[in-house]
């Protein structure tokens, strides 16, 4: 792993959301099923690709994807990544109470501990889902002992979102001084919108010079990349339903099957032809530079926008 120093070259914080595709439609629909060997097949792709760009990564890993693959996610801390906390069950954060929200925490940092030996540092909300109405989610963070959290996007899919979007990493002040460290995904500003760069999804509708064009001419110190290993899958993947299964419930997967499917043989290239103009790290060792820079930013869990009334946390 690349020591802790201030870079020569531009680097990008490369994440990946570790979750089982297969599993989370099963579950959508209501059935369980043996853990998917396409999802080890994923992996597999996706630790070959890093091997070849010589890279490490942060693995936000999902609670139930460990219970479910221990050995694969052993393997990620074995092979030198860094291994973070995606929580438990996929849930949204805005729709859980506090309390849920930290037992499904604790569990996933439970079961992570017991089959990787590591203690996580940073945590990622399922589907960016901290918003204005889950602003106690720092809190509880911090609580547990979390140093960063990577869960502002520019997502059109969280409603009642932070605003206004984060451009850079900055440091969330709490209450009794604490403090946590926000790394946001990649994003420019397109008019009056922002448009996340950093989400592997949006890249298949961004030509590649474009985009590296914009990851190099952005502002942020440290751009913060996402992908899923369901993205480097160079099959397209299948839904697999059982014959049970509702026809409301089949046309939501087909739909799901189609967007998921949309040009996905074009993330594995991107991923390596960011890797080839850009040097990937983990978000803890960026973590080890930033927090030695006394200009970084300190804001409290939400910036007042005059439009929408203060909320309290």
């Amino acid at each position: 792993m690349a020591s802790p120093t201030e870079p020569s070259a531009p680097r990008v914080l490369l994440t990946v959301d570790v979750e089982d595709w297969n599993q989370l439609l099963d579950r959508r629909v209501g059935i369980e099923r043996p853990p998917s060997t396409a999802f080890r097949a994923q992996m597999r792709t996706l630790f070959g690709v890093l091997d070849e760009l010589g890279a490490n990564a942060t693995f936000f890993v999902l609670g139930t994807t460990a219970a479910d693959h221990p050995h694969l996610v052993a393997e990620i801390g074995e092979r030198g990544h860094e291994i973070a906390c995606h929580g438990y069950s996929h849930e949204r954060v805005y729709q859980q109470a506090p309390t849920q929200f930290r037992a499904d925490v604790e569990r996933s940092l439970r079961i992570i501990e017991q089959v990787a030996s590591v203690r996580p540092r940073g945590y990622r909300a399922p589907i960016f889902s901290i918003n204005r109405d889950s602003l106690w989610a720092y809190e509880i963070l911090e609580e547990l002992d979390f140093k960063y959290d990577a869960s502002r996007c520019s997502s059109p899919w969280v409603p009642n979102a932070i605003s206004p979007p984060a451009v850079a990493p900055y440091r969330i002040g709490l209450r009794g001084g604490r403090e946590l460290w926000e790394l946001p995904v990649a994003s420019c500003a397109v008019a009056r919108h922002s448009l996340p760069l950093g989400g592997a999804s949006y890249w298949r509708f961004l030509p590649s010079g474009l985009h590296l064009r914009l990851l190099r001419n952005g502002v942020q110190p440290y751009h913060l990349l996402y992908v899923h290993p369901y993205e480097c899958d160079p099959e397209p993947l299948r839904a697999n339903l059982p014959s049970t299964s509702t026809r409301a419930e089949v046309r939501s997967a087909r739909r799901r099957e189609c967007w998921r499917n949309f040009r996905h043989e074009t993330i594995l290239a991107r991923l390596q032809a960011i890797g080839e103009h850009f040097e990937f790290t983990t978000c803890s060792d960026a973590l080890a530079i930033l927090a030695s820079t006394p200009q970084a930013d300190v804001r409290p869990p939400i910036d007042v926008d005059p439009a929408r009334p203060a909320v309290a946390v």
